[in-house]
């Protein structure tokens, strides 16, 4: 059995804004910045190394956290597993507790910095508690992170609807009840589809949500949607990304298989299905919960949990891996 280095990584974050902290002097990398983050100690726990270390370095204590992604690297010379949490209630104003600075940076400058990390490390101005040798997998873990911080908890499918009244309906009932994301499953002729779709599009950026199309990856540019959830069939196909990075790119899984194909072709979140029964897909099996976290485990993107699910779901989900819960009868 391989043996894995565990870091725990906190992200904690207020009014939009993530807090960072730059590496002392004296220590391996000084004057990066990183994440909050720590090895974990024999027998700890990874929210007991979260919660000794962000007391140790910034003053927080944590009352409550929860996983937000897990991405392993068994390929690096030294195997680690980084644990990143969202911790979403603490106590005490964060301050310098090691004489290091510490500051609140913007999400919007965090997706920037991913484009610095290709540059010689002189320049780089966020970094992990760990020496990096392979620049792109370190661009890439950081990709990831911040996919999944930018990422709701919930990912909307509406319904089957053949005209924009009742679809506009029930957009609005659930935009209104603060969903984010959403993707447009309609069972229609690509002309009609899209007209619907476009609808769709100005009644969501009213609410500055993301509507996802499916079909075809030409219409994503053409008619400026926010992005596209590929079928499975289209996922196994591809071999290159089919849309530019600047636009959400989902597919849909059921399988490790599938989830590894995600990387190839660089798709921002999946979902894999279904967790439990559905009625829309009764002779599917369940993969059940421990199914889930064990496919996701080494997935280096956020992952969606979907089939059968209600939004009691969502704590379960975290716990096992998963960005959040995907679905139709959520709320």
């Amino acid at each position: 059995m391989q043996n894995f280095l565990d870091i725990a990584i906190g992200i904690i974050e207020q009014e939009k804004k993530i807090l960072v902290a730059e590496r002392p002097p004296g220590k391996t990398l000084a004057g990066y910045w990183e994440f909050p983050s720590s090895k974990c100690n024999t027998n700890e726990s990874i929210e007991q190394a979260l919660r000794r270390k962000l007391y140790e370095e910034v003053g927080v204590i944590i009352r409550q956290a929860r996983p937000l992604i897990t991405i392993s690297r068994p390929d690096a010379h030294a195997p680690y597993r980084l644990h990143i949490w969202k911790i979403t209630h603490y106590s005490c104003t964060p301050y310098s507790r090691e004489h290091q600075a510490i500051k609140w940076i913007c999400r919007s400058k965090l997706v920037q910095l991913v484009d610095t990390l290709n540059k010689p490390k002189s320049e780089n101005t966020l970094d992990l508690p760990f020496q990096v040798t392979d620049p792109s997998s370190f661009s890439a873990t950081h990709k990831t992170i911040i996919r999944a911080l930018q990422l709701p908890d919930i990912y909307y499918i509406t319904t089957h609807h053949t005209n924009w009244t009742s679809l506009c309906k029930q957009l609005t009932k659930r935009l209104e009840q603060g969903i984010r994301l959403i993707q447009l499953r309609l069972n229609l002729p690509p002309d009609r589809y899209l007209l619907l779709a476009k609808q769709a599009q100005s009644l969501c950026y009213t609410y500055r949500a993301k509507l996802l199309i499916k079909g075809d990856p030409l219409w994503v540019d053409r008619f400026d949607f926010d992005g596209l959830h590929l079928t499975t069939k289209q996922l196994m196909r591809l071999t290159i990304r089919p849309i530019t990075s600047q636009k959400y790119l989902a597919a849909s899984c059921h399988n490790p298989s599938q989830l590894k194909r995600t990387d190839l072709i660089d798709v921002d979140f999946s979902v894999l299905s279904p967790i439990k029964p559905t009625h829309s897909h009764p002779h599917a099996l369940p993969i059940g919960w421990a199914y889930f976290q064990n496919c996701v485990h080494d997935c280096h993107r956020p992952v969606y949990a979907l089939g059968g699910l209600s939004s009691q779901d969502r704590l379960t989900a975290w716990q096992h891996g998963a960005q959040g819960i995907a679905g139709i009868s959520l709320l």
